[in-house]
Parts: C-alpha cells; structure tokens; sequence
C-alpha cells in the first residue's frame, strides 16, 4: 500500500534542459566578469609600476620670493622666478576658493577627481566643431597631477 501512495505523491520531473541554458549563460557571464575585471586589474598594475612617488606632494616647497632688508627692517627689493606668497589654506578666503572651483571644474565635489561627464562632453563638443580642440576637459585634480607629472619627472 505504501509503494501506492509513494507513486501519487511523486511529482513528474521538468526537463532539465531549460536549467541547463540558464547554467551555462549564467557561467558564461561570470566568466566574462571575472576576465574583464582580471584584465582590468593588469593595465592599472602594468601603468601604475612607473608612476612617481607621492611623497614631494606631502613636503611641497613651492618657489617663493625672496626679500631683501635693509638694517632699519625696510624691504628694499625682493627676487622671484614667480611671485609667490605661501599663504595657509585657512587664510584663504571661502569665497575665492568657491570661486576658483565654481569657474575651473562645477563638479569638483561631485566625481573622484576625473569628470567622465566633462571628458565625453567636451569629446564630443570637439568632434562637432571638426575634430579641432574647442573645449577642454581637465579637472582642477587633473590639472594638479599634470604639474606634478611635469616638475617631477
């Protein structure tokens, strides 16, 4: 009576074809994910391996003027490759450094230093005007790595 009841409660199988398909897609793009993230790691380590060392950013030392006094404490002349005068950040007035950010990079606060947005939009404003350079894209972060690029290398 037992092996009866056992044959009612059986449910008939689904072909397992259907669950394969879905296995082998869902293998398929985890492979594709796993490959492009490997890939991806390769070209930022084989780019990073010459990159110049962080630390002349930490110990800045900006050229600055020098002052030339006279016995009485009177400037009487100052030498300077640029005029310069290393002000500390609180010194600075909020306003002008809104302002600088405001006209340099409105997003600054906004993407992690390279404006994806900014890059394709001005791509695409200068392959609109005849592939001749209309609008630029560099961010202040951006234009901050260039200087240190070009003083350090």
């Amino acid at each position: 009576m037992s092996s009866e009841l056992d044959h009612l409660l059986d449910k008939p199988e689904k072909p397992r074809r259907h669950r394969r398909w879905w296995k082998l897609a869902l293998f398929g793009l985890l492979s594709m994910v796993v490959v492009g993230v490997g890939s991806a790691a390769g070209v930022l380590w084989y780019f990073s391996q010459d990159l110049p060392s962080l630390e002349p950013l930490q110990n800045y030392q900006p050229s600055l003027v020098t002052r030339v006094y006279s016995d009485d404490r009177q400037v009487i002349g100052q030498f300077f490759i640029e005029r310069r005068f290393l002000k500390p950040l609180q010194e600075i007035p909020k306003t002008l450094t809104h302002a600088v950010i405001a006209t340099e990079d409105s997003r600054f606060f906004e993407h992690p230093g390279l404006d994806i947005i900014g890059i394709l939009r001005a791509a695409w404003t200068n392959i609109r005007h005849g592939g001749r350079r209309v609008e630029g894209a560099s961010t202040i972060t951006q234009q901050l790595a260039v200087s240190f690029l070009r003083t350090h290398l």
